[in-house]
């Protein structure tokens, strides 16, 4: 549940944290202005049963306007193997460690 948390904890103190990274999580829409002006990268498989692909696609739409905001779908992946192309290159690293306060 690290993703999951990862959306809770910036949806309560979004001033602590630069960025997000969200892979496969179960959505949390409670704080939704909070996250608006705020680097977010989806990753999500439409594959997922774990925690269903339709979350994030929720998400996503409902933060609609943030130009700052990535959604990457694995259309064949599934909960389990959804970083595996994302081990192969550091992309993520990259973008995430490009982010500041």
């Amino acid at each position: 549940m690290g993703a999951s948390t990862a959306q809770n904890l910036m949806s309560l103190a979004p001033e602590k944290f630069a960025a997000m990274v969200s892979i496969a999580a179960v959505p949390d829409l409670s704080n939704l202005e909070k996250l608006k002006q705020k680097d977010i990268w989806l990753i999500h498989g439409e594959k997922d049963m774990d925690n269903p692909y339709i979350g994030s696609e929720i998400l996503f739409k409902k933060l609609k306007g943030n130009n700052r905001l990535i959604f990457t779908t694995f259309k064949n992946l599934q909960h389990n193997n959804i970083v595996i192309p994302y081990l192969l290159t550091d992309e993520l690293q990259k973008w995430l460690f490009s982010k500041h306060l």
